[in-house]
């Protein structure tokens, strides 16, 4: 009785966690992109004067964000780790074609790097789906927490 519990439980915890999820297809770039702004979120440098003729100092701030908005962000955070490691593997796996034992010749030889680069967008070209949570713009609290507008412009695909 308790496996079949604990089943419905898991069962029920996985659609709800999915509940908001949205099925998005992006490239490559826009996965790197949003990966960045979704970690920019944590919050922001700011320079605060320390007066007396002390230097500056730079203090990190964090975002104020509701738990509810900050869970979001980590499932998302979490849901396209997994296609950029296969991107990261994929991308390890090319430099070794192109340049069988000595990858970093690529980045300085111009022929292998022409080659490396064709056969990575070739690689890169065709999008993959990827369960996204949407964030309603108004969790984000951008009177209260200035996100730069690249920031805001990488989570347009995740914005409600």
């Amino acid at each position: 009785m308790k496996s079949k519990t604990m089943s419905f439980i898991l069962l029920f915890v996985a659609l709800a966690s999915g509940l908001n999820a949205e099925s998005l297809k992006l490239k490559y770039a826009q996965l790197v992109e949003l990966g960045s702004a979704l970690s920019a979120l944590d919050g922001a440098q700011r320079v605060v004067p320390q007066g007396d003729g002390k230097p500056s100092a730079v203090v990190f701030t964090a975002y104020e964000l509701g738990g509810k908005t900050r869970l979001v962000i980590a499932r998302n955070v979490a849901a396209i780790k997994t296609p950029l490691e296969a991107f990261e593997q994929t991308r390890q796996a090319l430099l070794k074609q192109v340049s069988p034992g000595a990858p970093e010749k690529v980045a300085t030889d111009p022929e292998l790097t022409a080659k490396f680069i064709a056969l990575w967008n070739d690689a890169t070209k065709d999008p993959v789906t990827v369960d996204l949570a949407k964030i309603p713009e108004d969790d984000l609290k951008l009177d209260a927490n200035a996100v730069p507008p690249s920031v805001l412009t990488a989570l347009l695909p995740i914005l409600k």
